[in-house]
């Protein structure tokens, strides 16, 4: 499909899922080795003492870069990506078929509300819709956080490490099966919030955008595709959009939505820090740390409040900024991309 058509939405019921999900293995996968070290990172320096004292900013990054590059070479900082990109799989098909379908019918509940501007219709929609795929598939991600971060955490030299499988045993063996939930609610605290914060802010973001570059009438040619009934869709497209001024072009989509994008993750990642340092503390703890005994929230607050204040909730913020800005752009762009390229083909006229 040609990208310099007047077409930024794509409608989930017009998509060959089939081939969406196949492409987005490979290009997710390669996405997600991409930006790992990112993750890697910002765990390590949330969790672990720092002698330097930088536990929050970019000094604290590169302590933490420096001091795994010299424990465990270029592979510490792929510690658990197999766990990660195994897991993701389904927790990925789960997500985006969720976030689509709620879309579509929680739209349809805000147009009937008629919200004062299209920024704030889009919000309100892509809010609701983030925070329910998250909670879709958190059954999936949970277990898949733990193993993968205590993986990312440990300080064993390398060769020495544990794999996923290995980690599992263990937690099984000193936990119980709750052990590879652990953290559960604060991890529904912490997602849910935080994909509701990005998806409102990249539908807001995108919205005010548009329309300032592309003015009020920006927003409303850009239609979805596979939607016949709509008179200035890609199979409908109505030359009076000539007249309407700038054109919503291929080249222009693509840099609003990284835009968009971009400062999405810049937002989401800032404001929701405070609850992944809980919770990456909590899923990472072990047993014996806690006399054997499940690590309790409120303790775990009370500690990381005692050992630095308010700051000390913002462990990691920097890497965690970039990653989830990163991240956010990179796999916003490949979605829509994917959307793009998956379109069903339009059924061939036929003649009697």
């Amino acid at each position: 499909m040609d990208l310099d058509r007047n077409v930024a939405d794509v409608d989930w019921e017009a998509l060959d899922k089939a081939k969406f999900f196949t492409s987005g293995l490979f290009l997710f996968s390669g996405a997600t080795t991409l930006l790992y070290p990112l993750s890697v990172i910002k765990t390590r320096q949330m969790v672990l003492d720092d002698p330097s004292g930088h536990r929050t900013g970019l000094r604290g990054s590169y302590y933490t870069s420096k001091t795994i590059l010299q424990t465990n070479g270029i592979l510490g900082f792929y510690r658990g990506i197999g766990t990660v990109i195994f897991g993701a799989i389904p927790a990925r098909v789960l997500y985006l078929s969720t976030l689509e379908a709620a879309k579509s019918s929680i739209g349809k509940i805000i147009e009937g509300i008629g919200l004062s501007s299209d920024a704030a219709a889009a919000g309100m929609t892509s809010f609701l819709a983030g925070g329910v795929a998250s909670l879709s598939s958190q059954a999936i991600v949970v277990p898949v956080d733990v193993v993968s971060q205590r993986l990312m955490v440990s300080t064993r030299a390398q060769g020495k490490t544990h794999g996923g499988l290995q980690e599992v045993r263990k937690l099984l063996a000193a936990d119980g099966f709750k052990g590879l939930y652990r953290g559960f609610g604060i991890s529904l605290m912490t997602y849910v919030p935080s994909s509701a914060v990005w998806w409102s802010a990249y539908a807001a973001y995108k919205e005010i955008f548009f329309q300032s570059v592309f003015g009020p009438k920006g927003s409303s040619r850009r239609e979805n595709v596979g939607d016949e009934s709509q008179p200035n869709s890609v199979n409908n497209e109505s030359p009076s959009n000539e007249s309407n001024g700038l054109q919503p072009k291929g080249t222009s989509i693509l840099a609003l939505q990284t835009l968009s994008a971009l400062c999405a993750g810049l937002t989401s990642g800032f404001l929701t820090n405070p609850l992944d340092v809980v919770k990456t503390r909590l899923q990472t703890m072990e047993s014996k740390e806690t006399g054997n005994q499940a690590p309790r929230l409120r303790s775990i607050v009370q500690e990381l409040y005692r050992e630095g204040g308010v700051p000390n909730f913002y462990r990691g913020v920097a890497p965690r900024m970039i990653n989830v800005a990163l991240w956010g752009t990179v796999m916003v762009s490949v979605y829509e991309f994917l959307k793009r390229s998956s379109v069903k083909s339009a059924p061939m006229a036929t003649t009697s």
